[in-house]
């Protein structure tokens, strides 16, 4: 859960510079125009971000969804599979051989 508790420390601080920007904006001495329009330019881009960021720490966070579980399965699986692999790669060799001692051994009792 380390990555939620990373996302959960960004969505606390863009929070608390969101707050402090709402802030500035609703002050009565802050005259400039084009300094509203940016920090709201700001203040949108901001909440837009923390959306993001809480779909994120909720997937995370979702207990069905454990990448390290995942991933932990998904090598005993791999681990499994290359086991079984060299199984198989040993039977054919073993085949191969058996059927060239067949073939051999047929053609040796068809020359005599």
């Amino acid at each position: 859960m380390a990555y939620a508790s990373y996302l959960e420390d960004i969505h606390e601080r863009l929070d608390q510079q969101i707050v402090g920007l709402r802030t500035a904006l609703e002050d009565p001495s802050v005259r400039a125009a084009e300094i509203k329009r940016e920090a709201q330019f700001l203040l949108d881009a901001c909440e837009r971000t923390l959306r993001q960021v809480d779909e994120l720490r909720e997937l995370v966070s979702d207990p069905h969804f454990d990448l390290a579980y995942e991933i932990t399965q998904l090598d005993k699986e791999r681990a499994e599979l290359q086991s079984e692999i060299k199984l198989l790669e040993a039977e054919r060799s073993r085949l191969v051989g058996h059927v060239r001692t067949l073939e051999r051994d047929r053609r040796a009792s068809r020359g005599t």
